[in-house]
């Protein structure tokens, strides 16, 4: 799966719509940022969690543009 990931981040790099130059680091970025949030989130439940965080966090992961 590890490897899908990768390919959908280089591919946003292709199409111009990742300023990334490094596919597999953005994606092991990404890889740990999701399953930070899928750990933290059922165990923070009053944490204010802004409703657009997973958005956010792809974008920033993978350098969307």
């Amino acid at each position: 799966m590890f490897d899908v990931l990768v390919r959908a981040v280089q591919s946003c790099a292709d199409a111009g719509r990742s300023a990334g130059t490094n596919p597999f680091a953005d994606a092991t970025s990404l890889w740990i940022g999701l399953h930070s949030l899928a750990d933290l989130s059922p165990v923070s439940p009053m944490f204010p969690w802004p409703e657009d965080v997973l958005d956010r966090l792809v974008d920033r992961l993978a350098l969307l543009t």
